[in-house]
């Protein structure tokens, strides 16, 4: 019969890498060994099950994303060719082009990252607005300073008069007015989502959540 001391050093120790603690969830990004907690699995640095509608509402979001600053991008190319609008909104894209298909990536992969934790992501969105918010500043200056007509001399014989046409790009600043602004209140809405998921997931220490992955939280993680 064996002693309880050579029991108790031959029995698995709970908590250890061969035995993982779920209670314990600041353990398994370490651990090689899966294991579950409700519907979740953490599988050496991969989440696998858990609820996927946050996920296809962000994914939306991303594309909703994209198509404002697509087509801002756009007009202003075609109506204005505005210096101070194209760099902007180009600036706008380019940190989109950054973050947003990498933070896609990792979430359809469902990987936990630094590079799309939930408080990369909010620091991406308030770039993000500022720039929208500096377009919209920007629009309603020149809506407010800019002449909307364009005089054109016309007439034949010697009698010729001025003819006052509207201008294009005052449609466009109105439309660009509204996009940018729209964007912003957009991008505003998809930050205060984050952060409502981050303060849901571990209401008694949000700093833990925020630096977790986005996909991650979405998909129910707990901490």
């Amino acid at each position: 019969m064996q002693s309880a001391s050579s029991q108790l050093a031959s029995s698995p120790v709970y908590g250890s890498p061969s035995h993982p603690n779920p209670a314990n969830r600041s353990i398994y990004p370490s651990q090689d060994q899966p294991y579950s907690q409700g519907r979740i699995t953490y599988d050496g640095g991969k989440i696998e099950g858990g609820p996927t509608a946050g996920v296809r509402v962000r994914n939306w979001l991303m594309l909703i994303h994209f198509l404002f600053i697509a087509v801002d991008l756009v007009l202003t190319a075609i109506f204005t060719f505005n210096i101070l609008f194209l760099s902007l909104h180009a600036a706008m894209l380019i940190a989109f082009l950054i973050y947003i298909p990498a933070a896609f990536a990792f979430t359809s992969r469902r990987r936990k990252t630094r590079f799309d934790h939930a408080g990369g992501e909010v620091a991406y969105l308030v770039v993000q607005q500022i720039g929208w918010l500096l377009s919209g500043i920007f629009a309603t200056i020149q809506t407010i300073t800019t002449s909307c007509t364009v005089p054109h001399r016309t007439g034949f014989g010697g009698n010729f008069h001025w003819v006052y046409t509207p201008a294009r790009y005052c449609t466009f600043s109105a439309v660009n007015l509204g996009l940018s602004f729209g964007h912003f209140i957009f991008l505003v809405g998809w930050m205060t989502w984050i952060i409502m998921v981050v303060y849901r997931s571990s209401p008694g220490n949000p700093t833990k959540a925020f630096k977790i992955s986005t996909g991650w939280l979405l998909r129910g993680w707990q901490g």
